[in-house]
């Protein structure tokens, strides 16, 4: 893996074959995220992980929308973009309408190492960015921004054969925790899908089939182990193509 700083922003590059063979490319970005779904974690020791607390106490600030802003802005947009909407060429996730919760969650746990990622946690544990006031400014920014109504997809297929089948899998597989609608659980920090970039989804669901994440059951592995790569990216683009729900409202 090779990366850059650009200005206060870490955004590093990983070229090669995929865990199922085919080459992705992939752009970590320089403030979050995201997964979503979504990076590759160590094994960190549960006893003591601060990311809890760290959660905890920035869900139970009151939240500063502009402020949330000026930080994006300044630490996350040079990779994310300016609104929020990522890169499904380069595999970053969409971060915009996504739920505060959830991102807070996921921060934490990149600035603790329960998530690895080097650049991703020299980023978040700088001073300016790692108090949980910070969090809970960035997740409202966030959660407030609408979500792409815009074609983004660089991948997949537009056949109606194909999404029909990702909708069959994902109905199957994920919707009984992510919901039919894919639009997640913020109360139980389990992330919107829907219409989240394909390369993206497609690369958290092979490493997550790979155990590349320390807090996966293992039934949830054994289903991801189970499902073929023409399954994931029949999932990875049924996701992507999914409109924007009818009413967005972002949720803490």
């Amino acid at each position: 893996m090779s990366g850059r700083w650009v200005g206060s922003r870490y955004c590093a590059s990983d070229q090669g074959a995929s865990d199922h063979g085919a080459p992705v490319q992939h752009v970590l970005s320089g403030a979050i995220v995201g997964l979503a779904l979504l990076a590759l974690p160590c094994a960190p020791n549960h006893a003591e992980s601060r990311v809890p607390e760290l959660t905890g106490r920035a869900l139970s600030s009151t939240p500063d929308a502009r402020h949330g802003e000026v930080l994006y802005q300044k630490f996350c947009a040079g990779c994310h973009r300016k609104n929020g909407r990522g890169s499904d060429e380069s595999a970053v996730p969409a971060l915009a309408g996504q739920h505060p919760s959830y991102l807070i969650k996921q921060m934490a746990a990149f600035i603790e190492f329960e998530r690895e990622d080097s650049g991703l946690h020299r980023v978040l544990a700088q001073a300016e960015l790692s108090r949980p006031q910070s969090l809970s400014d960035l997740g409202a920014y966030l959660g407030s921004l609408p979500v792409n109504r815009e074609s983004n997809i660089a991948h997949g297929s537009s056949d109606a054969k194909a999404i029909a089948e990702g909708e069959r899998l994902y109905a199957d597989n994920c919707s009984v925790c992510h919901l039919p609608t894919a639009e997640g659980d913020a109360e139980h920090f389990l992330p919107k899908l829907r219409g989240q970039n394909y390369s993206y989804v497609l690369m958290q669901l092979r490493r997550l089939a790979h155990g590349h994440r320390f807090d996966t059951s293992d039934a949830l592995l054994a289903v991801f182990d189970a499902m073929t790569s023409a399954e994931m990216e029949a999932v990875a683009n049924y996701l992507s193509r999914l409109p924007p729900a009818p009413t967005h409202t972002a949720a803490r």
